[in-house]
Parts: C-alpha cells; sequence; structure tokens
C-alpha cells in the first residue's frame, strides 16, 4: 500500500521533471538550428570574401606602358597606375583581414554547435533513467 502511494505521489513529479528536460531540450535544438544557420552564413561570407580577394590578387597589373607603335589613345598616367596599385594592395589587406575575422567567427560557431550537442545528448542520457522507472 506505501509503495502505490509513493508511486502515486511520485509520478507527478517524474513527469513535471520530464516536461523540463523536454522543454530544455527543444530550446537547445532551436539554439542549434540558429548556431547552423550563422554558420552556414559565416562560411558562405569565407568563401566569397576569399573569392573576391583570390581575383584581385590573379589580376594583371592595371598599367600598360605605351608603345610607339599602337598608340590608339591617350596612355594611362603613372601616378594613376600607382594609385591603382595601392588601392588593389589595400583591397587584398582589407579581404585578408575580413577572412581572418571571418574564419575565427565561424571556429567559435563551430565550438558552440558540439557544445550545444553535448547538453543535448547529456539530457538525454539523464532522461533515460526517468523513463525506466
Amino acid at each position: 500500500m506505501k509503495q502505490i502511494l509513493f508511486l502515486l505521489l511520485i509520478a507527478p513529479i517524474v513527469a513535471w521533471a520530464q516536461a523540463d528536460v523536454n522543454e530544455e531540450i527543444y530550446r537547445l535544438e532551436e539554439r542549434l538550428v540558429r548556431v547552423q544557420e550563422e554558420t552556414q552564413v559565416a562560411f558562405q561570407r569565407f568563401q566569397m570574401t576569399q573569392e573576391m580577394r583570390r581575383m584581385d590578387m590573379q589580376n594583371a597589373p592595371l598599367y600598360v606602358p605605351p608603345s610607339e607603335a599602337g598608340k590608339s589613345g591617350p596612355a594611362p598616367e603613372y601616378e594613376d597606375f600607382i594609385e591603382g596599385e595601392k588601392e588593389k594592395h589595400q583591397r587584398i589587406q582589407e579581404y585578408s583581414a575580413d577572412l581572418d575575422r571571418l574564419y575565427q567567427h565561424y571556429r567559435e560557431l563551430e565550438e558552440e554547435r558540439k557544445s550545444i550537442i553535448a547538453e543535448i545528448d547529456q539530457l538525454k542520457q539523464s532522461q533515460n533513467p526517468i523513463q525506466e522507472e
């Protein structure tokens, strides 16, 4: 009789604890989805920035020395060439800094994702003994 009474008293507590665990798992899974989406965005931005830097690095110098035989228009000024090269170098430097920043952000998001998954797994494992009782 005492055992039945005890089970009747403890059943709502177990159900309440299980509901709290399920709610926490649900909250963590929602957070995991947001982190995964942000990770994907960071990775896409990284790829785009990497490609822009690669294209700038592959572009030939802007200055084409004038040739006497094939003049078809005014020759570009040397100062314009130097200015263009400085701007190109500055863009490449900015892309490199952006890549470093994006990579670091991506790594942080990956660590957060792993942490959330571990937390979900731990909650699910702690939920199993409750279900068995």
